[in-house]
């Protein structure tokens, strides 16, 4: 049987930024460095076809 414990988790809800891109939307053109060490650019990417945009969290 497992047994558990409950916390409770307080958190402050504030108003979204009306500055930050909704869901679906085009994103801005930037450049960045991928996985391999190697630039690349959104444009460069939209080029090839659709782009889908990954992040990643924590090291490589």
């Amino acid at each position: 049987m497992l047994a558990g414990v409950a916390l409770g988790l307080a958190c402050k809800v504030s108003a979204p930024d009306p500055a930050a891109p909704k869901s679906a939307s085009a994103a801005p053109e930037f450049s960045a460095v991928d996985a391999a060490g190697g630039a690349v650019s959104l444009g460069a990417l939209r080029a090839q076809g659709p782009a889908v945009l990954v992040f990643y969290r924590g090291f490589w």
